[in-house]
Protein backbone atom coordinates (compact mmCIF):
# COMPACT_ATOMS: atom_id res chain seq x y z
CA UNK A 1 0.00 0.00 0.00
CA UNK A 2 2.73 2.13 1.07
CA UNK A 3 4.01 1.25 -2.22
CA UNK A 4 1.37 1.84 -4.65
CA UNK A 5 1.26 5.60 -3.03
CA UNK A 6 4.34 6.68 -3.58
CA UNK A 7 4.67 4.94 -7.01
CA UNK A 8 1.07 6.96 -8.39
CA UNK A 9 2.80 10.42 -6.94
CA UNK A 10 5.88 10.26 -8.67
CA UNK A 11 5.24 9.92 -12.26
CA UNK A 12 2.78 12.55 -12.67
CA UNK A 13 5.32 14.81 -10.63
CA UNK A 14 8.39 13.94 -11.77
CA UNK A 15 7.29 14.01 -15.61
CA UNK A 16 5.81 17.06 -15.93
CA UNK A 17 8.54 19.04 -13.63
CA UNK A 18 10.94 17.73 -16.02
CA UNK A 19 9.69 18.42 -19.13
CA UNK A 20 8.90 22.11 -17.50
CA UNK A 21 11.75 22.36 -16.53
CA UNK A 22 14.43 20.68 -18.70
CA UNK A 23 13.27 21.24 -21.83
CA UNK A 24 12.92 25.36 -21.86
CA UNK A 25 16.54 25.65 -19.68
CA UNK A 26 18.41 23.27 -21.69
CA UNK A 27 17.13 24.76 -25.32
CA UNK A 28 17.55 28.51 -23.79
CA UNK A 29 21.08 27.77 -22.45
CA UNK A 30 22.13 25.01 -23.64
CA UNK A 31 21.52 26.06 -28.13
CA UNK A 32 23.13 29.84 -27.28
CA UNK A 33 25.80 28.37 -25.56
CA UNK A 34 26.76 25.76 -28.29
CA UNK A 35 26.54 28.66 -31.10
CA UNK A 36 28.64 31.10 -29.45
CA UNK A 37 31.23 28.45 -28.43
CA UNK A 38 31.08 26.46 -30.94
CA UNK A 39 31.36 29.93 -33.83
CA UNK A 40 33.83 31.46 -31.07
Amino acid sequence: MAFQDIGSCLPPTNQPINQSTNQPINQSTNQPISITTGYG
